[in-house]
């Protein structure tokens, strides 16, 4: 857990805190809807925590997918948080502000997007998302999963003008999916790996912070994520049965 101090939550920085939970449909919410869906048959009632929740973005569009759902959040930031819980849009879903090693209980359904790669060692964070998973439950976890056996730890400073702050910070850090497979071992009964496909072009804004995430299409034309760290940010789901 000492890893986690390394991440500074910079509301600021972000849309989350601002932004209404209905104004953009995000690729990685649409793919995770997609993948749940297949992997649930729709199944009514599932009990489904979302860690890592912000404002809510991706709940909201889970209760539009799978209204039968009981839905929880939690996030470490209370501004993400208290956004969440003002959204009339969001009404019926719990709402918490804590660290994911604070969360209890057992689901039929957990995911995470964007918080195994604030770990440079993603062996706590992910044996407690498996922990949270009920017996024959379902784990979904977005995360940079390197397929070949190389993992990376990375920190940063944004000194762009857009930025709002230039505190040193860490994440994207790629993790192999070698080593997500040994981590795991033991604790789930099945694991795979999917890769996620960017469909939607994002321009680049010099008037935001340069860190902020745009795409280019490479010789194939696939859509490939970067930033103003010059890495490339495409992601695979980790899906795993307990």
């Amino acid at each position: 857990m000492s890893d986690e101090k390394l991440f500074v939550v910079e509301p600021a920085n972000t849309p989350y805190a601002r932004r209404g939970v209905a104004d953009l449909f995000k690729e990685d919410h649409k793919n995770l809807i997609r993948v749940l869906a297949a992997e649930t048959a729709g199944a009514p009632g599932l009990r489904l925590l979302d860690v890592g929740c912000a404002n809510g973005e991706c709940l909201y569009r889970l209760k539009q997918a799978f209204p039968g759902w009981r839905l929880s959040g939690i996030d470490l930031s209370p501004d993400y948080i208290a956004a969440a819980a003002a959204a009339p849009e969001l009404a019926g879903i719990d709402f918490s502000a804590a660290s994911v090693f604070a969360a209890e209980g057992q689901w039929d359904v957990v995911i995470s997007t964007g918080v195994v790669e604030i770990f440079t060692d993603p062996t706590e964070v992910l044996q407690k998302l498996a922990s949270l998973v009920a017996p024959g439950g379902l784990l979904i976890v977005d995360g940079r999963f390197n397929p070949l056996d190389v993992d990376v730890r990375m920190q940063f400073r944004d000194r762009s003008p857009g930025s709002r702050s230039q505190v040193w910070n860490t994440d994207w850090n790629v993790h192999a999916q070698r080593t997500v497979r040994e981590i795991l071992d033991g604790r789930v009964a099945s694991l795979r790996f999917e890769a996620v496909e960017m469909d939607a072009d994002l321009p680049f804004r010099p008037d935001l912070a340069a860190i902020r995430t745009w795409t280019f299409r490479d010789a194939a034309g696939r859509n490939l994520q970067t930033n103003g760290a010059g890495i490339l940010k495409n992601k695979h789901l980790l899906i795993a049965r307990r």
